[in-house]
């Protein structure tokens, strides 16, 4: 395995969080993330796996940065409001549940 891969790194990462070993998948993820920072689907991964840590102020800057590379991803809205709702900013969990519906619209119409 090259290092410079970010796929496989995210791959090493998820395998282990098969394994319900808590710190590795982290680690793998976080690798995935610095060689592809850009990637949303990186982001994500390690977003959903600080959200599924209950590290939910961590996972916010991954979701902001997935939904940079990724504005239209539904999906990335629901895993940002529902950190916010448990870091108890509800301000934040509206705006972001009207963000989900505008761009879950956008794509029903293409």
């Amino acid at each position: 395995m090259s290092p410079g891969e970010a796929e496989a790194y995210a791959l090493l990462g998820g395998a282990y969080q098969g394994q319900r070993m808590p710190a590795q998948p982290g680690r793998f993820l976080r690798k995935a993330v610095d060689l592809a920072p850009g990637s949303a689907r990186y982001q994500d991964l390690l977003a959903e796996f600080y959200r599924g840590e209950r590290k939910f102020q961590q996972a916010v800057p991954h979701y902001l940065a997935a939904l940079t590379a990724s504005p239209d991803e539904v999906a990335l809205f629901e895993g940002l409001a529902l950190s916010y709702r448990e870091l108890g900013r509800l301000h934040l969990l509206r705006r972001e549940h009207r963000k989900a519906i505008e761009a879950w619209e956008r794509a029903l119409r293409l």
